[in-house]
């Protein structure tokens, strides 16, 4: 049996992964180099489903985003990741961005989005009360969304393992070798890793987000291309001022700052602002600063003016993969075939992901993966257990409630680190999986006691002590603080 092998366990390898798990005829391995999934880009990003206006007609982000679009609700219902169709606006303060939202949505037609409404600064304050009442008109696209996205990437790969596909987390790539067979046939790729794990595969999916080029470069691929990180920096603010947007705000798209500032609800209902938008040369950089970061906050209230900053959680930054198109660059190698190039995914990526992850699927058929779907395909992924609901009869134990902040149980700590699927090891990754940790304290009064049932459930005389905040392999960025945060 071929073996295909996803390099890279973010949104998009994973959405790969999973799509290919409802075939039979391959055996899927998916590398990533962190100690846990859903790492690069896919953690920390806007989470915004969008409606598929805004690329350019004819590109493959303006295909995949709108077909990606209309696949979340379905996903949802069968992964329970936590996704809801909000609807976004595009706000336009002058008559010159009003004929610019004319174009928007022009544009967005010609891609297959026929319900965009043009409506004037009333209308707009009448659904959004709290929007500047400089708005003289907005693009309403009510098939906009929101998702937790390393919920979504989780999902995505818990049914993926349920379905056969092997996860190997702390797995860097760090070599890939072409061998030729003994017996003819096509040659195949050895792929080492940092952990010493090393897979013989016949497909190599490059979705390596930042690092694609450098796999790229690995495998000899003819493709040569630099991806460049693109920093964007949030502010994300308490539920107390959740309810100053209901929808998705953007403002009128610019060369510069691409979509904008935005003002979006969380799903978990906090209040989101941002990104900026900083190119660098470091992968790694994830801090966060002062300048960058009252620039969002000046930007966001020229949509939302009366947001107070003193109710603020955090601030964190993504780093987006910026290509040398301004396009997805999806396609088999040219020099070295059975090699899938998945890279510069940068926004809309997520949105795109199941339509990326088809269209891959597609790329390897092409090239001569035989697949057949199977008649035993599971795509349903257990619920998540939030807070207090932990089903019948919970222990006494279960039911404690270790994050006070976010009501959750000991329960569902356990039941999120038993139903991961790869090795849990850090407080964070409890976090992302459930929120115990999101909340007011940002951890300070629940920390060491997650930690405890991490070290438990680890089962190898691991002390709560031993437990690290974050993943191993991710440095902590340096971070602006809180009490900064209220002089903005």
């Amino acid at each position: 049996m071929p073996t295909v092998a996803v390099v890279g366990g973010g949104a998009v390898g994973c959405a790969i992964a999973r799509e290919l798990s409802k075939f039979s005829g391959a055996r899927v391995v998916l590398l990533e180099k962190e100690d846990d999934l859903s790492q690069g880009a896919t953690k920390a990003n806007s989470g915004i489903v969008h409606g598929g206006y805004d690329a350019k007609h004819g590109t493959l982000k303006s295909k995949l985003s709108r077909r990606g679009n209309r696949k979340f609700a379905q996903l949802d219902q069968e992964l329970n990741f936590g996704y809801r169709e909000i609807g976004s606006l595009v706000l336009a303060f002058t008559d010159l961005e009003v004929k610019d939202l004319e174009k928007l949505a022009e544009n967005g037609r010609l891609n297959g989005v026929n319900d965009l409404e043009i409506i004037d600064g009333k209308q707009v304050r009448e659904m959004e009360p709290h929007v500047s009442v400089g708005v003289k008109a907005a693009l309403h696209c009510p098939t906009a969304g929101i998702v937790s996205p390393y919920e979504y990437c989780y999902a995505l790969a818990e049914n993926a393992m349920a379905n056969g596909v092997e996860v190997h987390v702390g797995a860097e790539v760090t070599g890939i070798e072409r061998l030729r067979p003994l017996r003819g046939g096509s040659p195949i790729f050895r792929i080492e890793t940092r952990s010493g794990y090393t897979v013989d595969a016949d497909f190599v999916v490059n979705a390596a987000g930042l690092f694609s080029d450098e796999i790229a470069r690995m495998a000899g691929a003819g493709l040569s291309y630099k991806i460049l990180p693109r920093k964007g920096q949030y502010i994300l603010l308490e539920k107390s001022q959740g309810h100053m947007a209901s929808r998705v705000i953007f403002q009128t798209p610019t060369v510069r700052w691409g979509k904008g500032i935005l003002v979006s609800p969380t799903f978990a209902g906090a209040l989101l602002l941002g990104p900026s938008a900083s190119e660098q040369q470091d992968k790694l950089d994830k801090s966060t600063d002062m300048s960058e970061l009252a620039y969002v906050a000046w930007a966001a209230r020229r949509s939302v003016p009366h947001l107070d900053t003193r109710e603020n959680l955090t601030t964190f930054s993504g780093l987006r993969a910026r290509g040398p198109r301004s396009d997805f660059m999806i396609e088999e190698d040219t020099k070295v075939p059975r090699f899938v190039h998945v890279a510069a995914i940068e926004s809309p990526g997520l949105t795109s992901s199941p339509a990326i992850a088809e269209m891959v699927r597609e790329i390897l058929q092409g090239a001569g993966l035989a697949l057949e779907k199977k008649d035993n395909f599971q795509p349903s992924r257990r619920h998540p257990v939030r807070q207090l609901d932990l089903g019948v009869n919970p222990s006494e134990s279960d039911k404690e409630i270790v994050c006070t902040c976010e009501q959750i149980s000991r329960g569902a700590i356990r039941q999120a680190i038993r139903q991961a699927g790869i090795p849990i090891t850090s407080t964070d990754s409890v976090k992302w999986r459930t929120r115990a940790g999101m909340g007011h304290c940002q951890g300070a009064r629940c920390r060491a006691e997650v930690a405890e049932i991490v070290a438990q459930e680890l089962d190898n005389d691991v002390s709560f002590q031993d437990v690290p905040k974050r993943v191993k392999s991710a440095p902590e960025p340096a971070r602006v603080a809180r009490k900064d945060l209220s002089k903005l």
